[in-house]
């Protein structure tokens, strides 16, 4: 709970601290247009709080021999946004998402490769900053060699809902954004089996995100 309020404390200040920065250079507008170009591209990095629910299958059972993993994820996708109406866009991020919280493992979490495919839907834009929800499909594969051999059987490929809001701050030469989603599995993310002692092990997760886009894409930060 500590480590959580942490995070929740960061991305408040990060909030703040662009805030008060579009205040004190009243400049004029960045980036004019940017909202209606066709593409942008970017780089999105994420801190993931995964958290599991389940049923135990065969009680009674020691909780410490389910060897719960549940440390913090970390990851970052790559973004590709297209303009499909008028502040509609589509959104493609691939991604990878390193030591996702686990049940059954017992040396760390998972890692995955993650396919997002989202729509975003912004408000109006008031000086250097739009507010936004989004929300779509993901698809979620997981990688990890041992994951057969867990004493709790997963599915590789997941299939789940994602949902947040954010702020794009417009910056000189790019539009930085901040946002705060939510996974939500569409199945289980377990195998059924007959020997599992759990059943219904669902993964839920709150991302905290941070992306920097343009259309210039990657390309503008090697400049």
């Amino acid at each position: 709970m500590l480590r959580n309020r942490y995070i929740l404390i960061a991305i408040t200040l990060l909030f703040s601290l662009f805030s008060q920065a579009q205040k004190r250079h009243p400049s004029g507008l960045n980036l004019k247009g940017a909202d209606e170009e066709l593409w942008n591209f970017g780089i999105l990095f994420n801190l993931t709080n995964y958290g599991t629910s389940y049923t135990i299958e065969n009680p009674p059972i020691n909780k410490t021999s389910l060897n719960i993993f549940d440390g913090i994820a970390g990851g970052f996708r790559l973004v590709a946004e297209h303009r499909i109406l008028e502040r509609t866009d589509l959104r493609i991020e691939p991604g990878i998402l390193l030591n996702r919280a686990a049940v059954g493992n017992p040396e760390g979490g998972i890692t995955e490769i993650q396919l997002p495919l989202l729509i975003k839907f912004q408000g109006e834009r008031h000086a250097n900053y739009n507010p936004f929800i989004l929300g779509g499909y993901l698809a979620s594969y997981k990688t990890s060699q041992e994951l057969d051999s867990w004493t709790i059987p997963y599915n590789r490929l997941m299939h789940s809902i994602e949902l947040g809001a954010g702020v794009d701050f417009y910056l000189k030469k790019s539009k930085l954004a901040l946002g705060v989603r939510i996974l939500t599995p569409i199945v289980s993310d377990q195998k059924a089996t007959a020997t599992s002692p759990l059943k219904d092990l669902q993964s839920k997760a709150v991302l905290f995100t941070i992306s920097f886009e343009t259309k210039d894409g990657w390309k503008l930060y090697a400049r």
